[in-house]
């Protein structure tokens, strides 16, 4: 079966709440994002990039199956 569980795309994260057991699809650039961040002088802007979050059995049609 096509599911994230077995493509090469997917991979496990093992940090906050991402260590649960969801998986990061990685067959696409990650997706930036801004996020105001508190500093002395007033608020400041910081940007982060996060890959997908996906489960084991969601289908994708970028599947291409991993070799164990």
């Amino acid at each position: 079966m096509r599911t994230c569980s077995n493509c090469i795309h997917s991979s496990v994260s093992l940090i906050g709440e991402q260590a649960n057991g969801t998986l990061m699809c990685r067959a696409r650039p990650p997706t930036p994002f801004a996020v105001l961040v508190p500093k002395a002088e007033g608020m400041a802007v910081q940007a982060i990039t996060l890959w997908p979050q996906v489960n084991k059995d969601d289908h994708c049609g970028l599947h291409q199956m991993s070799v164990h």
